[in-house]
């Protein structure tokens, strides 16, 4: 799949969670333009020199943020460049943190909500705050049953969530009209259910020949009827296909309001005077000989946290602060 998207010109983003297949990976590492891992699961890669390597190489820490380095001739760093994690208020759920990472860099201005199937409350809760702001959610799912209550569960009021302002959802199927038009293969499905699936399937918006695609016939125990996945298209189908999609609801890229850039500007002034006075204080740093340790360094600590709950570690900067 890589090889083929590099070779239409189409930019390789690379997220490994574990090496595998050795050949396979380091064939795929290749054809990287942007890699990001974990330095929990792969911090080896980082050990390796940037010269060899992708055109941005991103490492993630987790809560401590992420490093890069960069070889991209706008942006070549010298080295790592540290990036600390942005503080929240309030964490409601940590799932899809990393796709959020990568949307931020990728060639559509998206964020990526994941919830591995049907939505909890925690991503409807987030849907409301965002639908607040007059942000639009795409919703991307396969051509089934399961995908038709996704998007209806997303975009109106349950027993278990209601908005105060209901969201707007953009849903970009499959839908039926995809499928017919690519000839996608499709698998069967058995609904174990008495009651006919067309009838919920109605009320999650499927058209009546959708229904009947979903739910052919019944049986003793239900009913069986067919689906499509997203992944009954390769590669290359499935970009065309996003890309078009995308397209047809409006997604482009996003200059904020003329309040908001003067603000964000204002800020980014005050960030660069930092780094600059960053930058020099780590020029004018003493090196290791020129910075003489206390002979009696071991028993000041002890003598400051013996009887406290004080670590060794916050004595220490105690210490050094008073005799900065």
């Amino acid at each position: 799949m890589a090889r083929a998207s590099a070779a239409q010109g189409a930019l390789i983003v690379f997220e490994p969670s574990s090496v595998g297949d050795s050949r396979l990976f380091h064939e795929a590492r290749a054809l990287t333009h942007i890699l990001k891992y974990s330095h929990e699961r792969l911090g080896h890669l980082s050990e390796g020199e940037a010269t060899d390597g992708p055109l941005l190489e991103i490492e993630t820490f987790g809560e401590e943020g992420l490093r890069y380095r960069s070889r991209l001739p706008s942006s070549a760093s010298q080295g790592w460049e540290g990036l600390k994690a942005y503080a929240v208020d309030q964490v409601k759920d940590a799932a899809g943190a990393g796709d959020w990472c990568t949307a931020g860099i990728i060639r559509y201005d998206l964020a990526i909500l994941s919830t591995k199937g049907m939505s909890v409350t925690a991503a409807r809760y987030l849907v409301a705050e965002l639908s607040k702001q007059g942000v639009t959610i795409l919703c991307l799912r396969d051509f089934d049953k399961t995908g038709f209550s996704i998007v209806h569960t997303l975009r109106t009021n349950t027993r278990r969530w209601q908005y105060l302002t209901l969201p707007r959802v953009f849903d970009l199927g499959l839908r039926l009209v995809d499928v017919e038009s690519m000839g996608l293969q499709s698998e069967q499905v058995q609904y174990d259910s008495k009651v006919d699936p067309r009838c919920n399937l109605l009320e999650c918006g499927a058209t009546p020949e959708e229904c009947n695609f979903l739910v052919k016939w019944q049986t003793y125990g239900g009913w069986i009827g067919d689906r499509v996945e997203l992944n009954a298209m390769d590669s290359m189908q499935f970009i065309a296909w996003l890309e078009t999609k995308l397209r047809a609801v409006g997604v482009c890229k996003v200059v904020p309001d003329p309040l908001t850039l003067d603000t964000a500007y204002r800020r980014m002034i005050r960030l660069s005077r930092v780094q600059q006075a960053i930058e020099t204080a780590i020029a004018s740093m003493p090196t290791d000989d020129e910075i003489a340790v206390p002979a009696d360094l071991m028993g000041r600590i002890y003598n400051a946290i013996d009887g406290t709950a004080q670590s060794w570690d916050t004595a220490l900067w105690q210490l050094v602060r008073a005799h900065a």
